[in-house]
């Protein structure tokens, strides 16, 4: 069984490759990585579409994906439409001016699985998918009950302080 040491050593290096790849298309482009993500991230989400998503399913900070966004706009390679519903809602799209960027990115990340998948089957690509996804799912459900526990401590103590005044 694989040490939990080296299994994180094992994602930096999957990560710390990707980091690489990505300086490649920032420099290229002039852009700065979170910039880059925020493309890649509407690239390949459609269905995704909000600054908020881009948050919460990437866990970016906020105050950094909304000061990309703004870049991104000002550059010319980010559109926002306001949601004809609900209009605190705004839909970010990539313009035609990104479209070169965003196949730079797309050719960047296939390169990259290219690189992490070498010399495995597709029986076993499917396997490590399906793991990947579990652990994932588990971090993120302990990273939502971490979050929860410290409002839970954040709201006993300022009740305890409000008691004290």
């Amino acid at each position: 069984m694989i040490k939990d040491v080296e299994m994180l050593d094992r994602m930096r290096c999957i990560v710390k490759l990707y980091d690489r790849l990505s300086a490649k298309v920032c420099e290229k482009w002039k852009i700065n990585r979170t910039e880059m993500d925020v493309l890649a991230f509407l690239n390949n989400h459609p269905d995704f579409d909000t600054a908020r998503d881009i948050v919460e399913i990437r866990m970016l900070p906020k105050a950094n994906v909304s000061l990309a966004v703004e870049s991104l706009i000002q550059k010319g390679y980010l559109a926002r439409r306001i949601d004809e519903k609900d209009r605190r809602r705004v839909h970010l799209s990539i313009t035609e001016g990104a479209c070169r960027i965003v196949g730079d990115i797309e050719e960047m990340q296939n390169y990259e699985r290219d690189v992490r998948m070498r010399g495995f089957s597709e029986r076993e690509q499917k396997m490590y998918g399906r793991m990947m996804e579990r652990i994932c799912e588990n971090a993120k459900a302990e990273l939502e009950r971490l979050q929860r526990s410290s409002g839970e401590a954040k709201a006993g103590r300022a009740r305890q302080e409000g008691e004290k005044g």
